[in-house]
């Protein structure tokens, strides 16, 4: 039972990552004049994700974590809608999530290398918290915004960091995966 839930949890990590890595290509070759409408197709992904979490959540055991679960199951999807109404700064709502994003990321990825990684005795578990500083760095510079000025700039940003946050994601996974059947 509890190896099931585990490989679950594998492969929708590994299928996240994917997800990501296809999501940070498309950001860096699209050009210029389809950025308004991958805009709006991030923004009607983000409402679907939040429609799918919110069922998820109304098929749960009604815990304190899907408690906190509903609740940015429902920021994502106001976010979702916010970037379909108002399409004139859109790019920026979807780059300071992806700034939230990266700094819990970041977060996770060193409370994770701290407890998992360091206590299997994995070797090379400091790489990792190194790659979480980095995911925060990142997350704190979209936050900051230097690229304001050009939207194509601010877009191909974002999607190198989608790249970078999949791959980081991925590394950790192999990292802090002790177990075996």
């Amino acid at each position: 039972m509890i190896f099931q839930t585990l490989n679950k949890f594998k492969q929708r990590t590994i299928m996240n990552s994917i997800v990501l890595i296809v999501a940070g290509i498309l950001m860096l070759i699209c050009p210029a004049d389809y950025i308004p409408s991958m805009i709006g197709t991030a923004g009607a992904v983000m409402l679907v994700i939040a429609i799918i979490g919110v069922f998820d959540y109304l098929d749960s055991k009604k815990s304190l974590m899907n408690y906190v679960l509903l609740t940015g199951w429902l920021l994502l999807g106001i976010a979702g809608t916010v970037v379909l109404l108002f399409e004139i700064n859109s790019l920026y709502v979807v780059s300071w999530l992806f700034g939230i994003f990266l700094i819990i990321s970041g977060i996770a990825n060193i409370v994770n290398a701290y407890v998992y990684a360091k206590r299997s005795g994995r070797r090379g578990w400091q790489t990792l918290i190194v790659l979480g500083c980095a995911l925060i760095v990142f997350g704190i510079i979209v936050f900051i915004n230097p690229w304001m000025h050009s939207f194509t700039r601010l877009f191909k940003t974002v999607g190198v960091m989608v790249l970078f946050s999949s791959l980081v994601s991925i590394l950790r996974l192999i990292w802090i995966w002790p177990i075996k059947e």
